[in-house]
């Protein structure tokens, strides 16, 4: 069989009930608040009706750089000591452009990098596509406004192709119409990473009134950093109206998503590449948009809205399609995924499972559990000066890491594992919490604490020690000739 190439696309920041295909899945309450319901993502839909929805995959961290690293490596973030942003793979970790570039395919990576440290990453990649620009908004920050501490940007100025993703998006087109075979590309996206932006039509794609602001929920049940964020940011501010133009903004900027996206489809069509070319449709974590009155992320929450991903798998010579998968899965699966589908062996110590037995049995046994993980060692608490982070950035990213001043705990080590039914979420510092996700899909009830959930708890945390256990590195001993 001739090598098939591989494309993943990873837009940034997408909320899996965005996407209207999978949206459709999810349990009543989950679909049914934000903009998730004006929301439509026809080109996503298209890619699934011709490939795999995973309609319960989970992903292994809730920030950028270590939920990619995970996601490359088929290891859990922390194996390679993955827990922030700018702790990206290094030389000695084995991970899909490095393999698939051995193995013969040029390697293009497109967007910004938080997959390589950057001294090294032409020795993972042959290419990068990166023409990032500024985006002027009709929006100015305002020191007190409540939109300025929710990340709000306002409208974008120029047209979607003069953005960056634009840009990017246009550069990856020209350079397919003479790309070598085979070739692995990595195609990610900005959007709809915060700040809320996006240009005409998008910006105004998502009538405000139609808009359905999350319900309250008590944070005195919650974790500390989410009424440290609360307050911090100013959110109690914010009025119906301005919740309401925030998650109008974030679907527009879906909607922008899912147009780009359909252009890369296109042009692989067009080019007769689609034929020969597995396509992964994925994210790196999720954004609350307004719910439990929230914005963006943080490390250590570990809600449905961060962790589920959009997961849609294309492969070409695998017939009765359209399929959907119902069971959970992880994002450490995809490493040992494409490995299988291409015939490359894979590293050894992988925790993910390859996924290649549901493509073609979607009902074929996988996880029981999911599990993810965030925060950072005490001696990385110390060494972060917060607000370095925060210069030449918008207001928000200010009040976000005076939330770890205040309380550096906020960011301590904590861990998860749901089930179908329960979440447990366990943090050195901190509340616990678990959630029964069939009376509470929407995880506005920590029912951790409560007589009748004692058992629960006790199975959960049982259940967390395993896979605690089962995270642990399997390098480099496996490795070691006659072991």
């Amino acid at each position: 069989m001739q090598k098939p190439n591989i494309v993943i696309i990873t837009p940034d920041e997408l909320r899996a009930d965005y996407v209207s295909c999978l949206r459709k899945t999810l349990p009543v309450g989950r679909s049914e608040h934000g903009a998730a319901g004006s929301v439509e993502t026809p080109n996503i839909d298209a890619l699934a009706d011709q490939g795999t929805l995973f309609t319960q995959a989970f992903l292994q961290h809730g920030k950028c750089t270590p939920s990619r690293a995970s996601m490359f490596t088929g290891q859990y973030a922390s194996t390679g000591g993955h827990r922030t942003l700018d702790l990206k793979l290094r030389p000695g970790e084995r991970h899909l452009a490095e393999t698939f570039r051995a193995h013969g395919y040029t390697t293009v990576l497109v967007g910004r990098n938080h997959i390589v440290e950057d001294e090294f990453l032409g020795d993972s990649f042959d290419h990068w596509i990166h023409e990032p620009v500024d985006e002027p908004t009709d929006y100015s920050e305002t020191i007190g406004d409540p939109l300025t501490g929710a990340f709000y940007g306002g409208r974008v100025l120029s047209d979607l192709a003069e953005t960056t993703d634009g840009r990017n998006t246009a550069a990856t087109l020209s350079w397919l119409r003479d790309a070598p075979a085979p070739f692995f590309l990595s195609f990610n996206l900005f959007y709809p990473h915060p700040p809320y932006q996006a240009p005409e039509p998008y910006f105004s794609q998502i009538d405000r009134e139609r808009v359905r602001p999350y319900p309250p929920v008590d944070l005195g049940d919650k974790p500390s950093a989410m009424s440290l964020i609360y307050r911090n940011y100013g959110l109690a501010n914010l009025s119906e109206s301005d919740w309401r133009e925030v998650i109008a903004v974030y679907g527009g900027m879906v909607a922008a998503v899912d147009y780009l996206v359909g252009q890369l489809l296109h042009e692989l069509e067009e080019l007769g590449l689609t034929e020969n070319t597995v396509v992964v449709f994925t994210t790196d974590h999720g954004d609350y948009a307004g719910q439990y009155q929230l914005v963006e992320k943080w490390d250590c929450l570990f809600h449905d809205g961060i962790l589920q991903t959009p997961l849609i798998l294309r492969v070409p010579w695998l017939e009765s399609r359209p399929a959907k998968v119902h069971g959970l899965t992880e994002m450490v699966d995809l490493a040992p995924t494409l490995y299988e589908l291409c015939q490359i062996a894979p590293p050894s110590g992988m925790a993910g499972k390859s996924l290649a037995p549901l493509l073609e049995n979607p009902e074929a046994p996988h996880r029981d559990s999911v599990y993810a993980e965030g925060g950072r060692e005490q001696e990385l608490l110390e060494k972060y000066n917060p607000y370095l982070y925060s210069r030449g950035r918008p207001m928000a990213y200010s009040a976000k890491y005076k939330v770890f001043f205040d309380d550096p705990q906020t960011l301590a080590r904590a861990a998860m594992v749901r089930t179908k039914q329960f979440k447990l979420v366990h943090r050195l510092n901190g509340k616990a919490e678990l959630y029964d996700l069939h009376e509470d899909p929407e995880e506005m009830v920590n029912v951790h604490g409560r007589e009748e959930y004692a058992a629960a708890v006790r199975d959960m945390e049982r259940l967390l020690i395993e896979r605690l256990l089962e995270a642990q590195p399997k390098t480099p001993a496996v490795d070691r000739p006659g072991v």
